[in-house]
């Protein structure tokens, strides 16, 4: 967030910017030949700032506007594999959250002191996919027997899809979960992984 909207940080931040992690990473993929096929998000946010808010205020996520630019690049990434995938429209009237309180405000102890109207999920839906599902069955599996309820991956999906995936992500890729449901029969969303050796 803090390098998409630089410009509402404070001079002394600014002045003393150095690379961020994010910076890191891109430089090495750039220069790791197996590594070609990735998406700079910040250039997709960067882009589409100019026209609406990608971010929101209260968070440190980006808003569903900001999620349907990523999520269009990623269907484009992924048609030449899947060309039946057709990314998802939006509404012509944007829908609105009133008095959302995110994460920044929570870490301040300001919940419902501090809101925004946020965006909304706005796509027009070609199928009502099924109801999310914490895999509780998992926790049989010792990887998973010790794991909080609520990290458990979670599967979704339509019942008229081809497709089955897995989708690994961080809290941003939360905001994806309801567009990709819609194109897989099955997917199962993975937030929580430790991917140290053992």
């Amino acid at each position: 967030k803090e390098t998409v909207y630089p410009e509402k940080l404070p001079l002394r931040i600014r002045k003393n910017r150095g690379a961020t992690k994010y910076d890191q990473v891109l430089g090495y993929l750039k220069n790791d030949e197996q590594f070609l096929d990735y998406i700079d998000t910040q250039d997709v946010l960067l882009d589409r700032k100019k026209q609406a808010r990608v971010f929101l205020q209260t968070d440190s996520h980006w808003n569903h506007e900001g999620t349907y630019q990523v999520y269009l690049e990623l269907m484009n990434r992924l048609e030449p594999w899947l060309p039946d995938l057709v990314p998802l429209k939006q509404k012509e009237e944007q829908n609105w959250i009133e008095k959302f309180s995110g994460d920044l405000a929570i870490l301040m102890n300001l919940k419902g002191l501090i809101t925004e109207t946020a965006p909304n999920i706005n796509i027009v839906k070609e199928c009502k996919p099924i109801k999310p599902r914490i895999m509780a069955e998992l926790k049989e599996i010792p990887y998973y027997s010790d794991m909080a309820g609520h990290r458990l991956p979670v599967i979704s999906g339509c019942v008229e899809k081809k497709y089955k995936a897995i989708f690994i992500h961080d809290s941003f890729g939360k905001f994806l979960r309801p567009y990709l449901s819609q194109h897989f029969k099955e997917i199962i969303f993975i937030n929580y992984m430790n991917f140290e050796k053992a």
